[in-house]
């Protein structure tokens, strides 16, 4: 009967959408101050996590990197879609106390990337220098060549139009 009641437990559940590639945090519900000898975080089915004890931290070999909070949240880093799952926050009550466990479902949407924007090639020296030499001439050039184009203008219109000499 004594071991029966030591395994008794309470639950909640609950459910947080992840940006990819964001920090997630799940929070362990029903958690009071000083209620607890032990808390074990797990993602289900059997994938322990990370377990406070007696003031210390243990972290059990877990596919990826996992902190736990000050406040005996887990904190899963950079989240991806194979973060999703239900996670099992276990909270191991004092002697007389009731054991608990609240499950958070996590879901991370794919992750979407922007495809990299090409950089233009850089252009040679050569090149580069050849480029703005002809923009150069050509800026040079372009107001004598108008200014032929209207004198020689100039001179057809007074050619078939003299004046009268009086």
């Amino acid at each position: 009967m004594l071991a029966f009641l030591h395994l008794a437990t309470s639950s909640q559940s609950h459910k947080i959408v992840g940006n990819c590639k964001e920090n997630g945090t799940l929070n362990c519900y029903g958690i009071k101050k000083g209620s607890f000898n032990a808390i074990t975080w797990t993602k289900l089915p059997s994938f322990r996590i990370i377990r406070r004890s007696r003031g210390q931290i243990w972290p059990y070999d877990f596919n990826r990197t996992a902190y736990l909070t000050d406040e005996n949240s887990l904190l899963l880093p950079d989240l991806t879609p194979e973060d999703s799952g239900t996670y099992e926050c276990l909270i191991g009550a004092n002697p007389g106390g009731q054991n608990s466990k609240s499950n958070v479902d996590l879901e991370v949407p794919v992750c979407v990337t922007e495809p990299p924007v090409p950089e233009p090639p850089d252009l040679p020296i050569p090149q580069t220098v050849g480029c703005f030499l002809a923009i150069c001439l050509l800026k040079l050039l372009l107001p004598i060549i108008v200014a032929q184009v209207f004198h020689g203008l100039r001179r057809k219109v007074k050619s078939e139009n003299p004046l009268p000499l009086s």
